[in-house]
């Protein structure tokens, strides 16, 4: 096996793990954004409940932008690998 056929087995495996947190990630971004919009503070609440529920639904908002880089990041490292398998690991 030589350093090519290595560089290329990496490159896979750094591909297949990407693409694996992406699809994790975008289950996480759905399940911050539907919490999110869930706990969002309404008109008829105390002020004592709407001030717990505002930071938690902003937590919740901050996890699904989180997420969206996530993505971002490991869809960055696919294409990487996909386009260039020999530069990655180098």
């Amino acid at each position: 096996m030589n350093a090519v056929e290595i560089n290329g087995d990496l490159a896979i495996a750094a591909m297949k793990r990407a693409q694996l947190l992406m699809v994790l990630y975008g289950v996480c971004e759905i399940v911050y954004f539907v919490l999110a919009f869930a706990i969002r503070p309404d008109n008829e609440s105390s002020r004592i409940v709407n001030a717990v529920q505002e930071p938690i639904s902003l937590l919740f908002l901050a996890g699904a932008v989180l997420s969206t880089l996530g993505i971002a990041w490991n869809a960055w490292i696919w294409w990487r690998a996909y386009s260039r398998p020999e530069v990655y690991f180098d």
